[in-house]
C-alpha cells in the first residue's frame, strides 16, 4: 500500500498552480480559521452549507480530478460511515410523552405536523435527535480536516510560515522566539511526506521478514523492527 497516495494529507501541490495558491497565504489562513470556528456555534444545516462551499472552492479552483479523488475520497467515506452509524444509533433520549390535554371529547387536535421519530421500521429507527447528531459530528469532522488539507494542498512551507511570522511579529516585544516557533513549524511540514514514506518502507520490510511477531513478544519485536 502506498501511504502517499493513499493518505495525501499535508502534501503541497505543486502542478498545477491555480489561482488558490496565487492568492496572499495570510488571507487563506483567515478563512482557514473562520472555516475552523464557523461550525462550533452553527445550525447542522448551515454546516452542511459549509460543506457545500468547500466542495465548490474545489471545483472552482481547477484542482485536478486524481488530487480531488485522493484528498476527498477517504474522507467523504469516513464521513459517511459516522452519519450513518450515529443516525441509527439510539439517541440515548427516553422520555415518555404524555398528552397536555385530557382525553375527552372536547379536546381539539394540536397544530402543526411535528414527530420526534422520522423513521420507525421496526429495526430501522431515526429520530430527529439522532439525525441532527450525525450531521453535526460528519459534518465537522469533514470541515475541520479537509480545510486544513485544502490550505496545504495550495500553499507552499515557505509562504505559510512568512505569513505567520508577519502575523505574530508583535509577539516579539514580548520575547517570544517566533522565528524558532516558525522554523519547527517549516521543518515539520517538510517531513510529513518522509515520514510517511520510511512507515511505508518499515511496513514493506517487515512483510518480506515473514517474522511471526506475537512468539517474539514486546521486546524482541522492538529490536528486530
Amino acid at each position: 500500500m502506498d501511504l502517499l497516495r493513499s493518505l495525501p494529507i499535508g502534501l503541497y501541490l505543486e502542478n498545477p498552480f491555480t489561482w488558490l495558491h496565487r492568492l496572499d497565504p495570510r488571507v487563506k489562513l483567515a478563512w482557514l480559521l473562520s472555516f475552523l470556528l464557523a461550525p462550533i456555534l452553527s445550525t447542522p444545516e448551515w454546516r452542511l452549507v459549509l460543506v457545500g462551499l468547500l466542495m465548490i472552492l474545489t471545483l472552482i479552483s481547477q484542482i485536478p480530478l486524481r488530487v480531488w479523488k485522493q484528498q476527498t475520497g477517504w474522507l467523504l467515506i469516513l464521513t459517511l460511515l459516522i452519519l450513518i452509524i450515529t443516525t441509527l444509533s439510539p439517541d440515548g433520549l427516553a422520555v415518555s410523552s404524555q398528552p397536555r390535554l385530557p382525553e375527552s371529547d372536547l379536546s381539539l387536535p394540536q397544530p402543526g405536523d411535528y414527530s420526534y421519530v422520522l423513521v420507525d421500521k421496526g429495526r430501522l429507527f431515526i429520530t430527529r435527535r439522532s439525525l441532527e447528531l450525525g450531521i453535526r459530528i460528519s459534518t465537522l469532522i469533514f470541515i475541520l480536516i479537509y480545510s486544513i488539507n485544502l490550505y496545504l494542498l495550495t500553499t507552499a512551507p515557505e509562504e505559510i510560515t512568512a505569513g505567520l511570522d508577519e502575523l505574530f511579529s508583535p509577539l516579539r516585544r514580548f520575547k517570544i522566539p517566533i522565528t524558532e516557533i516558525l522554523l519547527t513549524l517549516t521543518l515539520s511540514l517538510r517531513f510529513i511526506a518522509l515520514v510517511l514514506e520510511e512507515i511505508q518502507n518499515l511496513m514493506r520490510s517487515i512483510r518480506t521478514r515473514a517474522i511471526n511477531w506475537k512468539k517474539l513478544g514486546i521486546k524482541k519485536a522492538y529490536k528486530f523492527g
